[in-house]
């Protein structure tokens, strides 16, 4: 799981394309996803989603955010009141058709994430705004570009966390490829074996 009463998580959502009809019309269903994103390990989590309510958006961030982190997000009326319903640290959102950082605020997390108070303050001040998840969005568009079926959109979606979250966290080409290497055998483990299966699951103990 992503954040922690020390850190600050970045949730977003994007749209990612609308599938079309052969004469350019576009479908009423748009394919879309929530983004989460811990600015203190730089862990990402994204996946799609059938729409942008509440309803939708509450259990993926219960599931993959720890209670009491502080959410950074925009205006989108679904996450008002986030911080409340989830038990929270604190919610603090960045208004995009005025500005892309939305000044200061000053809570408790960890030093690396902004600049001191005051000498004997626990306190950070910390910039509001989603521009880590943002950037994400965009590499992770790049990555999907020619992608246009959900199930392969699904498999790009989580090679680009896997690079992310556990590859890009190795110091070299050698370490990265016999991690890699290693976690094709838990999936694969030879014929007649039986291999970790993925599954959609929401529970805390398998996040």
């Amino acid at each position: 799981m992503l954040g922690g009463s020390n850190d600050v998580v970045e949730v977003d959502e994007t749209h990612l394309y609308s599938n079309k009809y052969h004469r350019g019309r576009l479908l009423q269903r748009q394919t879309w996803a929530i983004g989460c994103i811990s600015r203190l390990t730089k862990k990402i989590h994204v996946e799609l989603i059938p729409d942008k309510t509440r309803q939708t958006l509450d259990p993926i961030v219960v599931a993959n955010v720890r209670p009491g982190t502080f959410i950074m997000s925009d205006m989108h009326r679904a996450y008002r009141g986030i911080d409340l319903r989830l038990n929270m640290g604190g919610h603090y959102v960045v208004n995009h058709s005025t500005n892309f950082v939305a000044g200061t605020v000053d809570i408790p997390v960890h030093p690396s994430l902004g600049e001191p108070v005051a000498t004997g303050v626990p306190n950070v001040n910390v910039k509001i705004h989603t521009n880590t998840i943002e950037r994400q969005w965009l590499e992770l568009k790049r990555h999907c570009r020619t992608c246009r079926s959900q199930r392969r959109l699904k498999w790009y979606m989580g090679e680009f966390m896997y690079r992310k979250n556990i590859l890009r966290n190795l110091n070299s080409d050698a370490a990265r490829f016999r991690r890699f290497i290693r976690d094709i055998h838990r999936v694969y483990p030879g014929p007649g074996k039986h291999g970790i299966r993925i599954i959609n699951c929401r529970c805390r103990s398998c996040r």
